[in-house]
């Protein structure tokens, strides 16, 4: 079980004491209080985004859940519960500029928490203008010299390279995933520094984007020569991921804005059943051209990007040259615009 589904399903309140009881009642509120908002935001975009945006309350709640984590900092489920409240946050897009505080106080109190590795995996989507890749870079460093385990210290080497490639440093972010390879060859983490060098070589802004072929979920063949003449904003996402769904708001007001221009969404399924993308997808309007391919997860065009974590987006200019990689929540318009040759 990955760290998201481990801490979000969790268990009974009944079946904890003390501060992970109280955490769970507060988890059993946010559930609530996530689901009424999202609810509430579906009619809200349904009815053209018209009146006052619904009110958020998880941000409350999240507040009692730091207030908690930081009564039981040091007690044995102290980790659980200060991982919690950073994956709640992170979940759901709640106060994002507060991620990086709930991340440090994990970093000074459990560097060696049995969830910081699958944790790390979701920092590089973390950072926002309150909380820069240099924050992140310092914090999972400092993971780093603290971490005991092996696959630990890979994997924050794993992070940080990642952190250093959002920031052009490209000679600092190949050293870091070089060095995964010297703490244990035999690691599956090899594999994956191996796939981030490649994406270093092959997939950074003003590379040409690799040529493609796939299917439509309608069973048509589409390659992405066929939108040559157009920015594409090329999505590999899932249904049964949080953080791509949370974005689908994000696809749509670019569609909006970029109505009767030279701009398509191509958005790449990693899902194992047709059905449940097109059901999905006529039910959330989702706009753009979708396709999917038999092999779910290990669809060939995600490997050919290296979108090993989802969502991923690549804009791609008329021409066929990358010119960003995942530029969420409100850097997409800007992205999309100077990908147009509009200046932001």
């Amino acid at each position: 079980m990955t760290i998201l589904a481990l801490m979000i399903c969790g268990a009974a309140p009944s079946a904890f004491a003390g501060p992970r009881e109280q955490f769970a009642k507060l988890e059993e509120k946010m559930d609530a209080a996530n689901e009424a908002y999202a609810d509430a935001l579906s009619a809200w975009d349904k009815a053209g985004e018209t009146g006052a945006k619904p009110a958020d309350t998880r941000d409350k709640i999240l507040e009692q859940m730091d207030a908690v984590a930081e009564s039981s900092l040091g007690m044995p489920d102290g980790a659980y519960i200060s991982v919690q409240c950073f994956v709640w946050s992170w979940m759901y897009d709640i106060d994002l500029p507060k991620l990086f505080p709930r991340f440090e106080r994990i970093v000074k109190h459990y560097p060696n928490t049995q969830y910081m590795a699958e944790l790390l995996d979701t920092v590089t989507q973390c950072y926002t203008a309150d909380a820069t890749p240099a924050d992140w870079t310092r914090a999972v460093l400092d993971v780093f010299d603290k971490a005991v385990d092996k696959s630990i210290k890979q994997t924050a080497l794993a992070t940080v390279g990642q952190l250093y490639m959002k920031t052009g440093k490209t000679k600092e972010a190949k050293a870091a995933f070089e060095r995964i390879a010297k703490i244990d060859p035999d690691s599956p983490l090899v594999a994956k520094a191996k796939g981030l060098i490649y994406e270093l070589e092959h997939l950074q802004p003003g590379m040409p984007a690799p040529p493609f072929e796939t299917t439509t979920l309608d069973g048509k063949k589409v390659k992405l020569s066929d939108f040559r003449g157009k920015v594409v904003l090329l999505d590999f996402w899932a249904t049964w991921c949080p953080s791509c769904i949370a974005e689908i708001p994000t696809i749509k007001k670019a569609a909006k804005r970029f109505e009767g221009k030279p701009f398509v969404i191509l958005a790449v399924s990693l899902d194992d059943t047709r059905s449940d993308v097109k059901a999905f997808v006529k039910g959330a309007n989702f706009p753009g051209v979708h396709t999917w391919h038999e092999a779910g997860p290990d669809n060939p065009v995600s490997t050919l990007y290296n979108a090993e974590m989802l969502p991923t987006w690549y804009v791609i200019d008329a021409k066929g040259i990358i010119r960003a990689r995942d530029p969420f929540h409100d850097e997409l318009i800007p992205a999309v615009e100077k990908a147009m040759g509009k200046k932001g």
